[in-house]
């Protein structure tokens, strides 16, 4: 009926192509599919998934040459990673990893809410290690992605200017403020979406949404889109800035013919910015 059935409707993560030319999907609720794309059929493979109750599901890609592990909850909203996450991060929250090619024996991750990429070396004598790629980034990172100078796009979630200092950026050395905050705005949320089942107004289900997924929170995110280059060091070697903001809360940055081809996990369009 609306964006308040969202589990039923599925929310994609994640899309790649094999060798055989099948798309695979990775859904928040619904796990990995497997879709022809010529004729429409498509399955659901889950024995793909490692299911642990109230733990992160885990999709070991195996054939894949650019994507190793990808790591979610799927009852964990984004506002609430936002705005109620611990200081430390929560690296079994949601995290993507990114290879430059299958051969490469190392992957770098992104892990939500943090603003400082890491970099997991997958074999060779540091075989298991992982440490800080780039740190103290203007923002927090979402998907990256290989740039064809032999470096790496990141894509922001939320990325700041000079000064674009926000509420979020204010109640960060607050944890008590902000758990508090979400743990309200959720119980109302509850409360509200109970009450639709005996008065089921469309405008009320939308409301118990709203609020049991912060999404009524979303205006307090900086409003400020940025995607930044990275060389194989970790170092800012260019980025693009939408301040305005024409277009912002990124999720993902693909460069292709000359392009930058921009996805957000907000906005309904998507971005090109011509390099």
């Amino acid at each position: 009926e609306g964006l308040w059935e969202e589990e039923v409707c599925g929310r994609p993560l994640g899309m790649r192509f094999d060798k055989e030319g099948i798309l695979y999907v990775v859904d928040a609720y619904y796990g990995l599919y497997a879709v022809n794309v010529n004729t429409g059929m498509h399955v659901n493979p889950v024995s793909f998934f490692e299911r642990q109750k109230g733990k992160a599901r885990t999709l070991k890609w195996l054939k894949s040459g650019s994507v190793q592990q990808t790591i979610f909850v799927p009852h964990l909203g984004l506002v609430i990673m936002k705005w109620g996450h611990p200081p430390q991060g929560r690296p079994s929250t949601c995290c993507r990893l990114a290879r430059r090619s299958r051969a490469s024996p190392r992957a770098l991750l992104s892990i939500a809410a943090l603003p400082a990429p890491a970099r997991h070396h997958l074999g060779g004598a540091r075989k298991g290690q992982t440490e800080v790629f780039a740190d103290n980034l203007p923002g927090e990172p979402d998907n990256i992605r290989p740039s064809k100078s032999g470096g790496y796009w990141v894509a922001f979630a939320t990325g700041r200017g000079n000064d674009s200092t926000n509420i979020c950026d204010l109640v960060a050395r607050y944890p008590l403020v902000k758990k508090a905050t979400m743990r309200f705005v959720y119980l109302l949320g509850v409360a509200v979406k109970y009450a639709a089942r005996f008065y089921p107004s469309p405008a009320l289900k939308d409301l118990g949404a709203q609020l049991e997924n912060g999404w009524v929170l979303y205006g307090s995110f900086p409003k400020y889109g940025l995607v930044v280059e990275l060389d194989v060091g970790g170092r800012i070697v260019r980025s693009l800035h939408s301040p305005q903001p024409k277009i912002h809360m990124l999720s993902e940055v693909l460069e292709h013919e000359g392009h930058l081809y921009l996805g957000s996990y907000r906005n309904p369009y998507l971005g090109r910015v011509k390099l």
